[in-house]
């Protein structure tokens, strides 16, 4: 999913951001988990709820 193209408005309706923002960056901080599907070797998927966390300034732009 493209953060600033057609999808834009679902996006920011998905992470709970206001429409009027643009992407500028994405940073993914983290570990990779130990526990992994020994068959696929695919990692135990989290919630968004789970992953993402906001920051959010008391002011300015």
């Amino acid at each position: 999913m493209t953060l600033n193209g057609e999808n834009h408005d679902a996006l920011c309706e998905k992470l709970g951001v206001d429409k009027a923002y643009t992407a500028v960056a994405v940073l993914l901080i983290g570990q990779p988990q130990a526990q992994t599907d020994g068959t696929t070797s695919a990692s135990v998927r989290n919630t968004l709820e789970e992953k993402v966390s906001y920051v959010k300034s008391s002011g300015g732009t």
